[in-house]
């Protein structure tokens, strides 16, 4: 179900574009690069996810139905 919802993104990140051979021939410090970058991201979504005052509805505010400016930058 994933795999299925990450084919109709509208994008291909660096990391969705990321294949497991790929992975194994980087070094470990660029691996480790990969890892704080995903962290980094993780703690900027947490942010976001917290920033209520930032989240817009449109129309009736069902539960669920407010969004939020994402950057692509910020996407995995």
């Amino acid at each position: 179900m994933l795999a299925e919802f990450l084919d109709d993104l509208p994008y291909r990140s660096n990391i969705m574009r990321l294949t497991e051979e790929d992975w194994y021939r980087l070094s470990v410090g660029e691996q480790q690069a990969i890892v704080n970058n995903l962290k980094s991201k993780v703690r900027r979504y947490t942010q976001i996810h917290d920033d209520v005052a930032n989240w817009v509805t449109f129309g009736a505010a069902e539960p669920g139905d407010a969004v939020y400016r994402i950057p692509l930058s910020l996407m995995p």
